[in-house]
Order: structure tokens, then sequence, then C-alpha cells
């Protein structure tokens, strides 16, 4: 099972889900390149934020881990934020 555990893996990996996450979103989801950026940028910062919470294994991501990280940026951010969040 791959883990998000040291720096080098960290990085590949999510750069790796990343650019495909940002394929799926313009090639089936039909997304324009600010909307894409926009979730890329939500979606790095939660694996970022998996990785310093301690190794996940990407298999066992849930619904869980996505509700705590929202609940965190809720209080980090404007109210504008909030609801990109909510939306992504």
């Amino acid at each position: 099972m791959r883990l998000l555990k040291n720096n080098d893996e960290v990085l590949s990996t999510t750069s790796l889900l990343i650019s495909e996450f940002d394929r799926y979103l313009n090639n089936v989801a039909g997304l324009a390149k600010t909307t894409r950026v926009t979730r890329c940028r939500n979606a790095r910062e939660f694996l970022n934020w998996l990785v310093s919470s301690g190794s996940t294994a990407l298999s066992a991501i849930n619904l869980t881990h996505l509700s705590s990280f929202v609940q965190l940026r809720v209080t980090q951010v404007s109210l504008e934020t909030t609801a990109v969040l909510q939306a992504a």
C-alpha cells in the first residue's frame, strides 16, 4: 500500500495526483482553467494537510478526513473561499 510518508514520495505522489485530477477536470468535467486551478490548489492543500497529520494510505482517505480539513480551512479563510471549498 502506498503511503504519503517521505518528502520525495509526497512530492511525486502529490504532483501525479494533482496532474491526473486536472486532466479529469478538463477532459471529463469540462471546467475552465481558472476553476481547475482553484480546485487543484484546494486538492494540493488537502493532500499536504493529510501528510502533516501523519502518514495516510491513499486508499484509506475517507469523508472524515475531508470533513476535518474543511472544518479547519473555514476557520482560516474568507466566506467567499469557504463557499468555493464547499462547492469543490
